[in-house]
């Protein structure tokens, strides 16, 4: 991530060099209610503008793992067009939904909050704010270990990191892992929306921001 490659290029100020998520950009949700897991079919979703970018390939390929073990499962894709040779029946084309629009965004928080898993086995990442959303959500994410992803989702906790290298088949894998671990799920569910809480509001960014500036010297608390 850009704050390792600063404090390698600069180690006599790599102390002073932090990282400060910020928040996302829907109305914040309620906490998720409890609800059982698995239920059929399982509920992939991804989220993303540029398909082959973030990974959409492998999300797919994860979809036709889970269905050649006989789980039923349904990967929904928003924001961006899978190609016509990606025609599973069990993969809804939602398209790209505005924010701005009310019934666009409605439909989007629907979704998150119906997820299972957020699957975005993104190629590259400056940050990664689906994956905020995702944990507002309470949605255990999956997703490769590039850029600032690392810095929302915490591996084993609330979702799962893979190599570049790793196929589809890691990350159904993963989820065939779940299935027969609810209570796990249950906990990253719980983590997500907790981590949330904590890094990924604007209030929680301000905070931070202030407590670094006030521990730099710059500015003078006023908490």
């Amino acid at each position: 991530m850009a704050a390792d490659a600063a404090r390698l290029a600069a180690p006599d100020v790599a102390t002073r060099i932090h990282t400060l998520p910020f928040g996302v950009n829907l109305p914040t949700p309620p906490p998720p209610l409890p609800r059982a897991f698995p239920e059929a079919p399982l509920q992939l979703l991804f989220i993303g503008t540029k398909w082959v970018e973030k990974g959409g390939p492998l999300a797919y390929e994860a979809l036709q793992t889970l269905k050649r073990n006989g789980i039923a499962a349904r990967l929904t894709v928003c924001g961006s067009t899978p190609p016509p040779q990606f025609n599973d029946p069990d993969m809804v084309r939602a398209a790209f939904l505005d924010k701005n629009d009310p019934a666009q965004l409605a439909r989007l928080q629907e979704l998150l909050r119906t997820a299972d898993f957020l699957i975005v086995p993104t190629r590259f990442e400056a940050y990664g704010i689906v994956f905020c959303e995702a944990a507002a959500y309470g949605v255990p994410a999956l997703a490769t270990r590039t850029g600032g992803v690392p810095t929302i989702i915490a591996d084993e906790v609330t979702g799962f990191l893979f190599g570049m290298e790793e196929q589809g088949e890691a990350y159904a894998g993963r989820i065939m892992h779940l299935l027969h671990h609810p209570a796990k799920w249950q906990a990253m569910r719980a983590a997500a929306r907790q981590r949330f809480e904590q890094h990924f509001t604007w209030p929680a960014f301000v905070d931070g921001l202030v407590d670094h500036l006030s521990a730099s010297g710059l500015i003078k608390s006023a908490r």
